[in-house]
């Protein structure tokens, strides 16, 4: 899938939307509009979780050149929403908050055209964001280092957010419960496959208690009480960028995985 991802969107980014028209520029967009049916025609044949694998690629193409490709990159993301919102909106709510203004732009455009399209989960986007506006007021709080600090002190309106009735269920982002789990052996384009099979806890609030790193960044030490009863660290990093870091514990769990696949290694474990 990813391979397949690839070509589509660097071809269509050698595709122009405008300019002077000539026979090659025709050639190439026929071309181009025989990619994106056939890119349509997998997003209705294949199960949703095939692009959930490639979900940080596609997002990370928002910004795309070309409106045909773009056009259909939002629609294989609004189909990723409506099938997996928890899963979805954690990796969109950085892109919301980026720094670019297109991509800011367009993420806000596919989640405004989601609640359109997908009222059920209106609200749970509506909180997804507000939750990251107050994790990234708790990060840029300036607090001396080596000390415990008060929830209720740092960020009186993520305690608000959290304890309202009208909170939404939102996820835990665990590496568990955001890493797509595929069918074994034959039949990988199962339909009715449940990528996530494992509990999904929901926050529930947290804890008052944060602590501040020494390192350089000062980054914060956040819990939360989730609905299965247990409590997760969460860190919250100031000025950096968690991309890298993102892309890095996906190639971890990729190891991982092929590491379970051989006897001897999963013995040692």
């Amino acid at each position: 899938m990813p391979r397949m991802l690839t070509l589509w969107l660097d071809y269509g980014s050698n595709v122009p939307d405008g300019g002077k028209k000539t026979q090659e520029k025709a050639a190439l967009k026929t071309m181009l509009t025989t990619l994106n049916e056939l890119m349509s025609q997998m997003v209705d044949r294949l199960p949703p979780y095939q692009f959930l694998i490639a979900f940080s690629q596609l997002i990370s193409r928002i910004c795309h050149p070309n409106s045909d490709v773009f056009a259909q990159l939002e629609v294989i993301i609004l189909n990723l929403l409506e099938h997996y919102p928890q899963q979805s909106l954690w990796m969109m709510v950085a892109v919301s908050k980026s720094t670019h203004p297109d991509r800011q732009s367009r993420c806000k455009r596919i989640l405004d055209k989601a609640k359109k399209k997908l009222p059920h989960i209106g609200n749970l986007i509506d909180d997804m964001v507000k939750l990251s506006d107050k994790l990234l007021e708790v990060c840029n709080k300036h607090v001396d280092p080596g000390k415990n600090h008060s929830m209720d002190k740092l960020c009186r309106g993520l305690t608000r957010l959290t304890n309202s009735s009208n909170f939404s269920s939102v996820m835990v982002p665990l590496q568990s419960s955001l890493t797509v789990t595929l069918p074994i052996g034959h039949g990988s384009n199962q339909p009715n496959h449940n990528p996530f099979p494992g509990e999904q806890p929901t926050i529930i609030k947290f804890e008052d208690k944060v602590e501040v790193l020494a390192s350089l960044q000062r980054p914060k030490k956040m819990t939360a009480v989730a609905s299965d009863g247990n409590s997760y660290i969460l860190l919250c990093k100031p000025k950096d960028d968690l991309r890298k870091d993102a892309r890095l514990m996906e190639f971890n769990s990729l190891v991982n995985k092929c590491l379970r696949k051989d006897q001897d290694c999963r013995q040692r474990r």
